[in-house]
């Protein structure tokens, strides 16, 4: 049962690891404006591209904190001190994390993100031969998916 999870769950993570690693948020906007989906969609998604490196960044100051605390941040020390990393480690990343989203929203607002006008971006933002092709595996891989499945075969 879990392993089904992780099959449906990783695809989801690595998606999103590649997408917030390779994009630049305001091409990511320009893109999603172009195909004019609505406004609140645009936003949660700008908003979620700029949170989780913030976070992940936030993180690693709490680890350095706990170091200095003699606390180990590790499976391990949670196990030997489960009140004290829970301490240690939930306060801190539940008040950096709104904190952080507050500020994420803020400087979005500041930056014109719910600018009524059509939104410009200095890069080109176009769809290309690669993502042409990319759309095609991708309806190949849902028909393979639906064939097999309409057959009563191994995809769940």
């Amino acid at each position: 049962m879990f392993d089904v999870y992780i099959r449906k769950l990783i695809p989801c993570f690595m998606l999103g690891t590649f997408l917030i690693r390779t994009t630049k948020v305001s091409a990511f906007l320009a893109a999603l404006s172009r195909l004019q989906l609505p406004e609140g969609f645009t936003i949660a998604l700008s908003v979620t591209l700029r949170y989780f490196p913030t976070m992940a960044e936030e993180w690693n100051y709490i680890k350095d904190a706990m170091v200095l605390r003699g606390l180990s941040a590790s499976f391990a020390g949670f196990l030997r001190q489960p009140i004290k990393i829970m301490e240690y480690v939930y306060v801190p990343m539940l008040v950096s994390a709104s904190r952080i989203s507050d500020e994420i929203t803020q400087a979005a607002i500041t930056r014109g993100i719910d600018h009524a006008g059509r939104r410009s971006c200095l890069e080109k933002v176009c769809f290309s031969i690669w993502d042409a092709l990319m759309v095609i595996i991708y309806i190949g891989i849902i028909c393979m998916m639906t064939f097999d499945f309409l057959r009563g075969g191994v995809f769940p």
